[in-house]
C-alpha cells in the first residue's frame, strides 16, 4: 500500500481514496442495473435508465478526476493553499 501512496502528501492521498471509492459505488454499483439493462432486463424504467446512466458517466468521469489529481499534486508543485481548493473543489 506504501508504493501505492508513495510521493503523495495526505492531500493527493485523500483525492485517490475518494476516486477509488466513488468509482466503485458509482461505476460498478450503478452500472450493473445498467448492464442488466443492456442485455435485455427490465430492472429500469425508461426515465430511470436515462438518470442513472447519466449519473454513472458524471460518476466515473469524477472519479478518474479524482485519482489522477491526487497522483499529480507533488508533480504539479502547486501552493499548499491552492491544492487544498483544488481537491475540495473536485
Amino acid at each position: 500500500m506504501n508504493k501505492f501512496f508513495a510521493g503523495t502528501d495526505s492531500v493527493g492521498r485523500k483525492n485517490i481514496v475518494f476516486g477509488v471509492v466513488l468509482f466503485l459505488v458509482l461505476g460498478i454499483v450503478i452500472g450493473v442495473p445498467l448492464t442488466v439493462d443492456l442485455f435485455g432486463g427490465s430492472m429500469l424504467k425508461r426515465e430511470q435508465y436515462q438518470t442513472w446512466k447519466v449519473l454513472h458517466a458524471y460518476g466515473v468521469f469524477l472519479a478518474f478526476i479524482n485519482f489522477f489529481l491526487g497522483s499529480w499534486s507533488n508533480r504539479i508543485e502547486p501552493g499548499q493553499r491552492q491544492l487544498e481548493i483544488a481537491s475540495w473543489s473536485f
